[in-house]
C-alpha cells in the first residue's frame, strides 16, 4: 500500500469490472515550487495523487470498516487539486466512487481545476430500505480517469485530499 490505508491500482479501461494492483500514485507532500501556491494541502501536510496513463483509470482504494445501512444518505466529499508542476492547465478528468461488497453505488466525474487549485466535490448516494450490499463493506476509490496528450503519453497528476464521508440515517 502507498500509505494511510489506501491501496494504489488501475482499471483497464477496456474490462473496467477488474480492478488491479498498480504503481502510478501514492501519497506526497506537496510545497510551493511543485504543488500549490501558498505550498499546502486543504487538509494536513500530505495529499493522495494518481497519475494518467493510456489506457487505464489510475487510482487509490480504501475499504472501510463502516457497511452499508439501510434508508442512508452517504456524502462522500473529496478536495480535487490539480499541482503547477503539470505546468499547465491540461489534466486528467477525476472520478470518486462509493461502493459495498464490491458493488458500485455511485460514482462522480468531473474536470479537475486548473493548475495550482482546489476544489471540493461531493458524491451523495442514498440507500433504500433493503440494499442488496446491506450489511457489506464500503469502499471509496478515488481516480485520475484515463488521459492521452497529442503525443500519445499521460502522467497528467491528479490530487485529492480531505476525503470525508458522512452517514446520515433518514
Amino acid at each position: 500500500t502507498p500509505d494511510h490505508g489506501w491501496d494504489l491500482g488501475f482499471y483497464d479501461v477496456t474490462n473496467p469490472a477488474e480492478w488491479m494492483a498498480g504503481t502510478d500514485g501514492g501519497i506526497w507532500n506537496p510545497d510551493v515550487g511543485i504543488g500549490y501556491p501558498n505550498g499546502s494541502t486543504p487538509d494536513g501536510e500530505n495529499a493522495a495523487y494518481a497519475e494518467t496513463n493510456a489506457g487505464v483509470d489510475v487510482g487509490l482504494s480504501q475499504v472501510l470498516e463502516d457497511t452499508l445501512r439501510a434508508n442512508t444518505q452517504y456524502d462522500l466529499s473529496v478536495q480535487i487539486g490539480n499541482p503547477i508542476y503539470n505546468e499547465s492547465d491540461t489534466t486528467a478528468d477525476y472520478r470518486i466512487e462509493l461502493l459495498a461488497g464490491g458493488a458500485l453505488l455511485g460514482s462522480a466525474t468531473g474536470n479537475s481545476p486548473t493548475a495550482g487549485v482546489w476544489e471540493a466535490q461531493t458524491l451523495t448516494v442514498t440507500s433504500s430500505s433493503n440494499p442488496a450490499q446491506l450489511g457489506q463493506p464500503l469502499e471509496i476509490r478515488l481516480f485520475a480517469v484515463e488521459y492521452v496528450d497529442e503525443a500519445g503519453g499521460g502522467g497528467y497528476e491528479v490530487d485529492f485530499d480531505e476525503v470525508v464521508l458522512t452517514a446520515t440515517p433518514l
